[in-house]
């Protein structure tokens, strides 16, 4: 088995009702070089004593204000040791085998920088959660790869990290740099990761489907931050115009957002 070590970085805000859960999930990895790193964001409920009563088994970083979950995660990641990272939402699990199977991949196969798996609904919930496979340009569209990825470590120190301006979508924006600097991703063709949609609708999927405007504002800072690279793979505006997610309720507000931004003059006739 292998003693490379996976820092496990796990923002908690609020998640006394599923933190112990998900720490479970972990704790029973087959893989056991692991580092847990929990990153309480100014909780207001007894997430930080659950926490506490784990510090025989975990490294805790508690905030006193709320700095939202991708400085939390970027402040785990700076105290990580590990040879891989995996950022873990406070109310999500993993399957047993998980980090075994990616890490044996990882180690064999030096071009990938990120693993990751099948994955399913359960709570409020329960199918699978059907992503597609990985493809440059449909990944660049739309993300394929969910955030509890197996990171080589090596890979994330190479970007700049999650940009503290993105609401939303921090995860896909990581995932578009490590894949500018020529990383490779690899599914394995398993269900190996658990996300929970809530039954009060607070998971964040449910989140982005209630703020349009916000999923316009989010998706317009990435295109426009990583345009040579969607040129690059022959991506134009037209072609975002025409894929069909796009044909929402929020289609007329990005679109015109991002034309207006490319062509600032026509905004003045």
């Amino acid at each position: 088995m292998s003693t490379q070590q996976v820092s496990v970085i796990i923002p908690c805000h609020n998640s006394a009702a599923y933190i112990e859960e998900t720490l479970q999930s972990v704790y029973n990895q087959s893989h056991t070089a692991i580092q847990i790193i929990a990153v309480d964001d100014a909780s207001t409920d007894k997430t930080l004593q659950i926490l506490e009563s784990h510090s025989a088994q975990i490294s805790i970083i508690s905030l006193t204000r709320n700095h939202g979950v991708s400085q939390a995660r970027t402040l785990g990641a700076q105290k990580a040791s590990g040879t891989y990272l995996l950022f873990l939402d406070s109310d999500d699990t993993l399957h047993p085998q998980y980090l075994q199977k990616a890490v044996n991949i990882l180690q064999h196969q030096p071009e990938v920088s990120v693993v990751h798996s099948r994955a399913q609904y359960f709570g409020a919930k329960n199918r699978e959660w059907k992503l597609p496979d990985f493809h440059m340009q449909d990944f660049l569209l739309s993300n394929s790869v969910f955030m509890p990825a197996v990171i080589r470590k090596s890979a994330y120190d190479q970007t700049t990290g999650f940009d503290p301006q993105l609401t939303m979508f921090e995860d896909w924006e990581l995932f578009i740099q490590i894949a500018r600097n020529g990383g490779q991703f690899h599914k394995i063709d398993e269900i190996l990761f658990n996300y929970r949609k809530r039954e009060d609708q607070s998971s964040i999927t449910d989140h982005a489907a209630r703020h349009p405007q916000e999923i316009s504002d989010n998706y317009l800072h990435i295109y426009l931050k990583h345009y040579p690279f969607y040129l690059q793979h022959g991506i134009y505006m037209q072609d975002l115009m025409s894929y069909r997610q796009y044909r929402t309720k929020y289609y007329n507000t990005w679109y015109r957002k991002l034309f207006y931004t490319l062509n600032p003059k026509k905004q003045q006739t």
